[in-house]
């Protein structure tokens, strides 16, 4: 199954994709519009025939609901309308703190940062979810 896997933020979204049981970064988009994000977003999952969308869903630490996982929400509201793919939410806790290691032990440079890290988080999402599926079976 083809999947993407989504890091949505205000300024900036990860993308990542899969076609297996491993994640990859596929790139950062710099936030415009929502019609163009998610215009953006439905090409690549019309491209790349993804049957399933997997968003971070960013809950405080406790398990409560962040401030931004309304924003994610009312954003893959409007993805809904524009593709054909399931959307799941997954927990996405400490994968910016994961993203951070990565880059870090990686020795990237603070100018790559910026979008990398999105991207990043993106993989760290969808291959989280993709081993909790591993696990299931």
């Amino acid at each position: 199954m083809n999947r993407l896997g989504l890091d949505i933020g205000k300024a900036r979204i990860g993308i990542a994709k899969s076609y297996s049981i491993l994640a990859s970064n596929l790139e950062t988009l710099f936030c415009k519009t929502w019609t163009k994000d998610t215009n953006h977003i439905a090409e690549i999952a019309k491209k790349e025939d993804i049957q399933e969308i997997v968003v971070g869903y960013p809950l405080n630490m406790d398990g409560t609901k962040s401030e931004m996982c309304e924003y994610v929400e009312k954003f893959c509201d409007m993805l809904k309308t524009k593709v054909t793919a399931k959307i799941v939410f997954v927990d996405e806790r400490l994968s910016s703190i994961s993203a951070e290691h990565i880059m870090h032990s990686s020795n990237v440079k603070t100018k790559q940062k910026k979008g990398l890290i999105d991207q990043i988080a993106a993989t760290v999402i969808l291959q989280t979810y993709l081993d909790s599926q591993k696990e299931s079976l």
